[in-house]
């Protein structure tokens, strides 16, 4: 498989349980990128709730992300 952000990623599966993987692997990486965001910003200082706020580009597109792993589920 492929490296990504340290880690390898599965040979591609073109099948539907391997599609709707896929969208649970994305959805995954995406909220991973948000909780070390919130974290990042934290250990600089910021507060909890600042560090959400900031971050919530990102966490809206993990949760569509999520949303359309779970809709193919």
């Amino acid at each position: 498989g492929e490296l990504r952000a340290g880690r390898r990623s599965p040979p591609w599966d073109n099948t539907i349980e391997g599609i709707v993987k896929g969208f649970h692997m994305v959805a995954s990486g995406k909220i991973g990128i948000c909780v070390a965001q919130i974290e990042k910003r934290q250990n600089n200082g910021m507060s909890y709730e600042d560090a959400w706020n900031m971050t919530s580009v990102q966490l809206a597109s993990a949760s569509e992300a999520h949303c359309r792993a779970i809709l193919l589920s």
